[in-house]
């Protein structure tokens, strides 16, 4: 995980404690859920993992 995505779950984290605070402590969790389905789908905050290279059989005879 990111430094940058760690400090948005921490965020996260903070707002759902509060709404928890507030009004009843289950809204805290759906709201936590609800602001990582967010994060992930829609503004799509983590890059997608690099990708397997694939070798030919070029490369490998050069080896």
């Amino acid at each position: 995980m990111s430094g940058n995505r760690a400090l948005r779950v921490v965020a996260f984290m903070s707002i759902s404690v509060g709404v928890g605070i507030l009004s009843h402590p289950a809204w805290g969790f759906v709201i936590f859920g609800i602001l990582v389905l967010i994060d992930n789908f829609v503004f799509k905050s983590d890059p997608p993992a690099p990708l397997d290279r694939v070798v030919d059989e070029e490369e490998v005879a050069k080896r």
